[in-house]
């Protein structure tokens, strides 16, 4: 088992030539690798399905149990601290990746405006309903 990041390895029998790579197994990480998205919801094949309400929820508690199992933010003892005169709801038991995203772009971003433009010019078109 590698057990360490840029281990040299022989790249296509070449004797002569080496490559760096970062290579580790799963079981080696320290902290474990973090959670991801299902493969089901993130690897489409010639375009973009119609994302239900239950089917982003659905993935979204992925990510959410998968943080909250390897108690990612309580270890790391850090949350987003709520801004203005909100008063913190959240504990490490619950203060998992969709609080943390929320946070994030809620928070950082004055206007959903700047965010809105990317997704166009990436061929989303996000409006309310």
């Amino acid at each position: 088992m590698v057990r360490a990041w840029g281990q040299q390895v022989n790249y296509c029998n070449m004797s002569t030539r080496w490559l760096r790579l970062p290579i580790a197994s799963l079981s080696s990480l320290n902290p474990p690798a973090r959670p991801r998205y299902p493969i089901a919801f993130t690897l489409f094949e010639d375009t973009y399905p119609e994302l239900s309400d239950k089917r982003v929820n659905e993935a979204m508690s992925v990510m959410d149990n998968g943080y909250l199992a390897q108690q990612y933010y309580a270890r790391a003892n850090y949350k987003i601290p709520l801004q203005g005169e909100r008063e913190e709801t959240f504990t490490f038991e619950n203060y998992g990746w969709t609080e943390h995203m929320c946070r994030k772009w809620g928070q950082w971003f004055s206007s959903p405006d700047d965010l809105l433009v990317q997704f166009e010019k990436r061929g989303f078109c996000v409006t309310k309903t």
